[in-house]
């Protein structure tokens, strides 16, 4: 079976290419027989649930997703376009939204979230959102990990989801639903798919910017707690996105894979057909 594995496609972000158009070209030149994307199709839920049936129906790909935070915003309509004005406080929505847009996302037979896919026989796909609990940030407070703040600079899940009203606990929930979904199936093959990071060697460097303080922002990139979950459970390949870098790291019997598309500002190109097919990771298994 050949899977292929990217993340981060910001179709909207990225709205100037036809990032779509070359993915189905690329799914097809590859041959790929399961696609896996690691969330931030894009800031719509009708948007990205679009997209994925689009990509199965142009190319017969089987697909899997999770969603993304992006994904998750599900902005239109949500916050007016005064919405970089408000305050965390006065952007949060009354009741949870964001759960809401997550049932959305998990009803549809793309997301795996909450649940396992057989994919082959011993082997199985899992996964989640995930979330973070500031495990990954240096040099802070719990206390001010919360305001999701540092300077000038705001972590924009702090006004687009409601999740961010208890981070530690969503992510504690997040390893809880991957553990309950693990549990049955201790000897079989398994590939792990995320949004958030899984492990510390994919977090920014501290030196990275003079403008960003990343010993504060990678308080808000995933857990250390996801790289526990991938050795204690015999996790073969953990497929995670979020922090647009694109690697692999092999590290406990585990192969940490991170293969974004990204913001078309961070590629080292203009080439949108180069930049996909160095985000796209294919496996043999």
């Amino acid at each position: 079976m050949v899977v292929g594995m990217i993340s981060d496609l910001h179709i909207d972000i990225n709205a100037s290419y036809p990032v779509v158009d070359e993915l189905i070209r690329l799914i097809r030149e590859t041959g790929l027989d399961v696609l896996l994307i690691a969330g931030d199709v894009s800031e719509s839920a009708d948007l990205t649930l679009q997209t994925l049936v689009q990509l199965e129906k142009e190319t017969g790909c089987i697909l899997y997703f999770v969603p993304g935070n992006h994904d998750m915003w599900d902005k239109p309509g949500l916050l007016p376009a005064s919405q970089k004005e408000l305050t965390r406080k006065e952007a949060a929505p009354k009741e949870s939204r964001t759960q809401a847009v997550y049932e959305r996302y998990r009803a549809s037979k793309y997301c795996i979230c909450e649940k396992v896919i057989e994919l082959k026989k011993d082997w199985v796909l899992l996964g989640n959102v995930g979330w973070y609990d500031y495990s990954f940030g240096t040099g802070f407070s719990g206390e001010e990990y919360e305001r999701m703040q540092c300077g000038e600079r705001t972590w924009q899940d702090a006004l687009f989801s409601d999740w961010t009203s208890d981070n530690v606990k969503t992510q504690a929930w997040q390893l809880e639903t991957l553990r309950q979904a693990a549990a049955p199936f201790k000897n079989q093959h398994k590939i792990l798919m995320t949004h958030m990071v899984s492990h510390e060697a994919f977090t920014v460097p501290l030196n990275w910017s003079k403008e960003v303080n990343w010993g504060y922002f990678n308080a808000f990139l995933g857990s250390r707690q996801y790289q526990d979950f991938c050795k204690e459970n015999q996790v073969d390949y953990a497929l995670m996105g979020h922090v647009h870098y694109r690697g692999e790291k092999k590290d406990g019997g585990v192969t940490y894979v991170c293969p974004c598309l990204g913001y078309h500002t961070e590629w080292k190109s203009k080439d949108l057909a180069k930049e996909l097919a160095l985000s796209l990771r294919v496996v043999m298994i």
